[in-house]
């Protein structure tokens, strides 16, 4: 099928990083289909990007994967109907453990916890370092404040700004929050601000007060979840798309927009898009985590 030049301009300019040759080979595989090319070429990214930095990051002999068993066993997960939390850790055996708590207060009772905590571990995240969890990656340069919630594993990265001003926000395990990132909870009802484990949130994204995001989301650069939002679990937000102030999204939905009329637009996930992104934001947060990673956080940010 011959590419259609209308359609190749509104995917170039959803996907203004790829080739040319990709984009016409995305659209001709689609059959000028933009939503399912430009998802198409996001996916492809996604898994070149991972095997990059695994391939600079680990020898061979020791891959990223667990094992085979392990690959089976998320194989068998993703037709399964199972919670995001338990596919994560069907396939990479991730521990979801206790929450870390940091709050306005932490600073006067820093000193006090100090001293029963070993030097290398921050006192207020040593509620994820017990029992063999993984504590929070929280990097110095985020901005912090008020009552706040991080899970375990979860990673936080730098010029981020997290204020919780009239309610608490609470982030779930193995959610990875992205630099320029707004989350800010002023709802004037004191709502908690919720954002589930094993989500994204990239570049730029702002998440507006009392707001809930479910498990295994993935929120697009610059997209905007807007206050006392819902978003079930396993949810895409395009980038730059913005949600209305209480709207809602359905489990396994995509909200995304075509630069044509700049409307929002919301449909449901093919079966097992939602385990697919889960996974590849499980193993960028490994990434994120791992020393011997070119990607590790620590490597380049000071950690709080």
């Amino acid at each position: 099928m011959p590419v259609d030049a209308a359609k190749l301009e509104e995917l170039r300019a959803l996907r203004p990083s790829d080739s040319e040759k990709m984009l016409n080979l995305a659209l001709t595989k689609c059959g000028n289909d933009v939503t399912r090319a430009a998802e198409l070429l996001k996916r492809a990214r996604a898994k070149y990007n991972v095997k990059k930095a695994t391939d600079g990051a680990r020898p061979p002999s020791t891959p990223l994967t667990r094992s085979s068993a392990g690959v089976a066993a998320a194989a068998a997960a993703a037709v399964a109907p199972r919670s995001p939390s338990s596919l994560v850790a069907a396939q990479m055996g991730t521990p979801v453990g206790r929450s870390v708590r940091v709050s306005s207060t932490a600073a006067s009772s820093s000193s006090a916890s100090a001293a029963a905590t070993p030097p290398a571990v921050p006192a207020k995240y040593t509620a994820s370092a017990r029992a063999g969890e993984e504590r929070a990656l929280v990097a110095k340069d985020a901005t912090l404040s008020g009552d706040i919630t991080i899970g375990a594993g979860a990673v936080i990265h730098p010029h981020c700004t997290i204020e919780a001003q009239s309610g608490p926000i609470v982030i779930g395990a193995g959610t990875i929050i992205e630099e320029l990132v707004r989350i800010v909870n002023d709802d004037p009802s004191g709502a908690a601000l919720r954002i589930g484990s094993h989500t994204l949130v990239e570049v730029g994204s702002h998440v507006r007060g009392g707001a809930s995001v479910g498990d295994g989301c993935h929120l697009e650069p610059r997209c905007v979840v807007g206050a006392g939002a819902t978003l079930g679990s396993g949810c895409i937000v395009g980038a730059t798309v913005e949600l209305a102030d209480g709207s809602a999204l359905a489990d396994n939905s995509i909200a995304f927009q075509l630069s044509s009329d700049g409307r929002s637009r919301t449909r449901a996930l093919p079966p097992g898009d939602a385990a697919t992104l889960l996974c590849d934001t499980e193993r960028y947060r490994l990434l994120l985590a791992d020393p011997r990673s070119s990607s590790c956080l620590s490597k380049f940010n000071e950690l709080q």
